[in-house]
């Protein structure tokens, strides 16, 4: 009987600190002013894409780039070619040709793998801000640069910017949207509260001298996390009054989903496994907590078959976490104008602490893919 008493005081306490951590970033995305636009054509800016077997998306990114309202002799893109199997290479030279006056680079990686490819672009750049996407994404607005740029204070070293996935019809690909947008309201809620942990790499925005100083992803051996680490050096050297969140609709940018419930897992499990080398305390905190809370819900679930009473204490940790939250879902939902994913919520809640457990599990004895690689773990 004692051991079912450590073990629910256990299960409750994970609850109680998962409902902290939700309030508090909830609080910490209230906290995050609608940033201005204001004038930033002060800034010369560097955008950077990596790119592999890209040929399908390519052209539409840097279309959607040369229609940004920024003075073109103060914007500079690089695309660097990884190794690419498909035409990527050369619909980026064609798209070169066709746009002389937009100022385009390709280069061809050296090394493997998109820190190499950013770690060299980063180098080959000429300007003093650094915005970094992905070639399969598309920003919402021609206001793009400009809203990130404008985040940069004097004491700004690096800007984490929202991403959604483009719409799509069907429940795998809405749950996607409803579950990674938790992720992006809990990360911008966090550097809201000055505590930041993560940021996507798809849109955030860093100052040269602030990668160089840190050394960039030197010595850094895990195949993921370009940005989770980029933004642990920069916290460790600057602090976290040095990272922005780009709280601006005009700064969404849109990326795809994951197309098939296999790639989905591939895609996750590839993220779980980095976290083994956060160092950030955020971070790691943050992560125990997610999974100890989902665990919860899980083990009381099964417990119950020994003793009813942890059935209860499942339904009843699930309502905790429904309600806990709500109010960060329904604030970022209405950010991104997606309110209709809220349909949903339910069934994601339900289906959220299977996924989490899953997932970490998972990534400990799964090697992760990624565009025809197999990465290493560390």
């Amino acid at each position: 009987m004692i051991i079912l008493y450590i073990i629910s005081f256990l299960l409750i306490f994970c609850v109680l600190l998962y409902a902290f951590l939700i309030t508090t970033y909830t609080i910490g995305w209230l906290k995050i002013k609608y940033q201005e636009n204001k004038s930033s054509e002060k800034h010369s800016v560097s955008v950077l894409i990596p790119a592999r077997n890209e040929a399908k998306n390519i052209e539409r990114i840097l279309q959607a780039i040369n229609h940004q309202e920024y003075p073109k002799e103060q914007l500079e893109i690089i695309v660097a070619d990884d190794h690419s199997e498909d035409e990527t290479a050369s619909l980026v030279s064609l798209f070169i040709q066709k746009h002389p006056d937009f100022n385009l680079k390709l280069h061809s990686v050296q090394g493997k793998g998109k820190k190499s490819a950013l770690s060299e672009m980063v180098q080959m750049s000429n300007n003093v801000i650094i915005i970094t996407t992905d070639s399969d994404c598309v920003p919402q607005n021609n206001q793009w640069i400009r809203s990130i740029v404008s985040c940069f204070a004097e004491n700004t070293q690096l800007v984490s910017a929202p991403v959604v996935y483009f719409q799509k019809k069907g429940v795998f690909q809405n749950m996607q949207s409803l579950e990674f947008l938790t992720l992006i309201s809990s990360a911008a809620g966090a550097i809201g509260i000055h505590a930041p942990f993560m940021c996507n790499g798809a849109n955030i925005a860093f100052r040269k001298t602030a990668f160089l100083e840190t050394h960039g992803f030197e010595n850094d051996t895990f195949a993921s996390g370009d940005d989770v680490f980029l933004l642990e050096r920069i916290l460790q050297r600057y602090g976290a009054e040095s990272v922005r969140f780009a709280k601006s609709r005009q700064a969404i940018i849109e990326t795809d989903s994951m197309p098939t419930l296999s790639k989905f897992f591939q895609q996750r499990i590839r993220w779980a496994g980095k976290s083994v080398g956060y160092k950030n305390p955020v971070s790691i905190f943050t992560s125990y907590i997610v999974f100890f809370n989902a665990f919860s819900i899980i083990l009381s679930s099964i417990l119950g078959f020994y003793h009813p009473i942890f059935w209860i204490m499942a339904v009843i940790f699930l309502i905790v976490k429904m309600i806990v939250d709500v109010p960060i879902c329904w604030m970022i939902l209405k950010f991104f104008n997606r309110i209709s994913l809220f349909k949903i919520y339910v069934p994601l809640q339900i289906v959220y602490p299977f996924y989490i457990c899953g997932t970490a599990i998972l990534s400990l004895f799964i090697q992760p893919k990624w565009k025809g690689r197999s990465l290493k773990k560390h």
